[in-house]
């Protein structure tokens, strides 16, 4: 046996490992990345993931090529083979430490994957083949490999391809729209609904707002018709006063001097409910204080307080000896209820 042989054995084994090596490191990544899910609760990010099978089927490729140089040597010129070595010679290499040891698998999902890389490892699987596809679909419960890769550019109208970032999120974003679809409906219909609320809150605010400007707008109106009314009222009041004091004058003047027709400062024009403060807003309302002034209304108070001074008032009726008693208290309440009032307002100037 020569040298030939020996590369020739080695390559086929060495393509062997290469399948073997491919189907663990699927193997395995599917089981880290069903792992990892399964901890998440199957929330996944979005992440730029790793292309073992891509490699996977360069290793493949460079163990078939050798193999293939291997068998032409191996393979003498009229087309026969040419015979291995003996058993013993092989069984002692293979004790010998592989010329070529397998490398560290760097596709293989860590522990510490993220969801996101998980998730990305798992969408670049089922893209790569019907089987995986087929085994994606049932740890997700839906197929993950049959979103579209182009998009519409809303700038320039053309379809253009996603990167793997920006099409892992789309992908994810669409299984959650088909996963959660009763959720999102009931999300759309809660925020209709705190919508209408929110809009039938608005509503019932303008009309108690409208409501309350027109409860103000009447109290208004009311209050300003029963201030008119009061006006009216005092106006008519002082009218009526100063009727009532006119006719006071006039009895007055006219009067003879006897007890029995006096012109007493009532409304009535006798004596019989006199009371101080009746006679003092006789007067005062009677002269029109308010239109006439301090000064004008004292010196026309200081007339009638001279006319109703006691000693002149009992020298018209005739004398001490013949007016009554009760019109002689009378007649002195009126003059103190005057002179007050004259002498208030003096100080008041």
């Amino acid at each position: 046996m020569d040298d030939d042989d020996d590369d020739y054995v080695r390559a086929r084994q060495d393509l062997d490992k290469a399948r073997r090596l491919r189907f663990k490191r699927r193997k395995a990544r599917r089981a880290k990345a069903s792992t990892t899910l399964h901890e998440t609760g199957g929330a996944v990010d979005v992440e730029a993931g790793h292309q073992p099978d891509a490699d996977d089927h360069q290793t493949e490729a460079a163990a078939a090529a050798t193999s293939g140089n291997a068998r032409k040597r191996a393979t003498s010129k009229d087309g026969s083979c040419k015979s291995r070595r003996p058993h013993k010679r092989r069984r002692q290499t293979e004790e010998h430490e592989p010329r070529h040891p397998p490398a560290t698998d760097p596709f293989a999902i860590p522990p510490s994957a993220t969801p996101t890389v998980a998730f990305s490892e798992s969408l670049y699987d089922a893209l790569a083949d019907s089987e995986g596809a087929a085994y994606w679909e049932k740890v997700y419960g839906q197929p993950i490999h049959t979103y579209p890769r182009n998009r519409l550019n809303p700038e320039t109208g053309e379809l253009e391809q996603r990167d793997w970032d920006d099409y892992c999120a789309y992908v994810q974003a669409e299984m959650f729209k088909r996963t959660h679809a009763g959720y999102i409906e009931e999300q759309q219909r809660r925020a209709k609904t705190v919508r209408e609320a929110a809009a039938q809150g608005q509503e019932r605010m303008k009309r108690d707002e409208e409501e309350k400007q027109r409860e103000e707008d009447n109290a208004r109106l009311k209050r300003d018709i029963e201030r008119s009314l009061n006006r009216a009222e005092q106006r008519r009041k002082a009218r009526h006063q100063l009727r009532v004091f006119e006719s006071y004058v006039q009895r007055w003047d006219q009067w003879d001097g006897a007890q029995s027709s006096i012109a007493w400062p009532t409304a009535t024009g006798d004596n019989s409910n006199m009371t101080e403060r009746g006679i003092r807003s006789f007067f005062v309302h009677g002269l029109d204080l308010k239109n006439l002034g301090r000064t004008e209304f004292a010196a026309q108070l200081k007339a009638h307080r001279v006319r109703w001074h006691p000693d002149k008032m009992q020298q018209r009726l005739g004398g001490k000896d013949k007016v009554d008693k009760r019109i002689m208290a009378d007649i002195t309440l009126i003059f103190q209820v005057i002179d007050t009032l004259w002498e208030d307002t003096r100080k008041a100037k």
